[in-house]
């Protein structure tokens, strides 16, 4: 993994090696994913209210094809 900074922005970046049969070829990388966050989202990151994530784990089994989630706010 890769990460760089440009005045503020983050981006990540993953590549993995080239192989061709069983030879690695180093002179060649293949790209897997980016994460790209700009420094003014990140700023603005700080003014957002607590969200509430959903795993997909709650899909499956018994309560297959329904969504479960569970969300409070107080006055803080």
């Amino acid at each position: 993994m890769i990460q760089e900074s440009i005045f503020g922005t983050i981006v990540e970046y993953v590549t993995r090696s080239f192989i061709i049969g069983s030879v690695q070829d180093n002179s060649c990388y293949i790209f897997k994913r980016v994460f790209w966050a700009f420094k003014f989202c990140i700023d603005g990151f700080n003014y957002c209210k607590p969200i509430v994530q959903v795993d997909r784990t709650f899909l499956t089994g018994k309560y297959h094809r329904t969504l479960l989630t569970a969300i409070s706010q107080n006055n803080n």
